[in-house]
């Protein structure tokens, strides 16, 4: 299924204008709608990726669990920045971001569709404590995608089934460390090295969660079905991990 809010845009022939288009008052009402849809789906995506981490650990494939923790990331970053106005929207390959508010115009982006949303996230936000502190003296976004790229092209062989140094090794512990997590309203973890790539994306749909809950809003796509799925993915050998659980059927209530 395509973006909804760009296509939008192209079914309306803005993209043809992209240099001189201003967001009018008048199509605000269906971009935004449009927009909430594709939000949706980034959440459902980011939520399946942080649930094929969680079965990775529990199998001991911590190389793979990290890269899908970035994944989940990826995909909660872009909700994220979503829930904020702002959007991006690609003209052919080119990216686009425009914030939908009335008379926004396009602004051409760089880089590749990953960095194009994650420096979106990491400019948009600078102040705020997720983006604020480092992780090893690094910029959160730059540490998780540092560390991919070692995973994906430096680390040969992959370091499994030993998880890597810098990787805390959760063992059977695994949901109390999730209940932790979501708990940690001082960050002791969210920039900890040991813990973060599971800690920081919890952060990011935390707040997403959060941000639904206020403003009483649901995830659409989120069914019986899709969460019969997390149910099953967001557990353990002692089943469904509440914790997480819970706050994911929450988004759909």
């Amino acid at each position: 299924m395509s973006l909804k809010l760009s296509n939008f845009f192209k079914v309306k022939g803005y993209l043809n204008n992209i240099q001189t288009y201003r967001l009018s008052n008048l199509d605000l009402m269906v971009a935004r709608t449009a927009l909430k849809s594709d939000i949706d789906a980034f959440i459902i995506n980011g939520l399946i990726s942080f649930g094929s981490a969680i079965n990775s650990l529990n199998k001991s494939n911590y190389s793979w669990s990290f890269i899908q923790c970035y994944y989940s990331l990826f995909y909660f970053a872009r909700a994220f920045n979503g829930l904020n106005d702002y959007s991006i929207v690609y003209n052919s390959s080119t990216p686009y971001g425009i914030k939908i508010q009335p008379n926004e115009s396009f602004i051409k982006l760089s880089g590749n569709s990953h960095a194009v949303v994650l420096n979106q996230f990491k400019s948009h936000f600078a102040n705020d404590i997720l983006l604020a502190n480092d992780i090893e003296n690094t910029s959160p976004i730059d540490w998780f995608n540092n560390q991919r790229n070692f995973i994906n092209y430096g680390m040969n062989p992959q370091s499994d089934p030993v998880p890597p140094n810098d990787l805390f090794e959760y063992k059977n512990e695994f949901r109390k460390w999730i209940a932790t997590y979501l708990s940690d309203t001082t960050h002791t973890y969210t920039f900890d090295s040991q813990h973060c790539y599971i800690a920081y994306p919890l952060q990011v749909f935390l707040r997403i969660h959060n941000y639904y809950s206020e403003n009483q809003m649901q995830n659409d796509f989120l069914d019986e079905e899709k969460l019969d799925h997390f149910k099953t993915n967001f557990s353990d050998s002692k089943g469904p991990i509440s914790s997480i659980f819970v706050k994911i059927r929450e988004l759909s209530e």
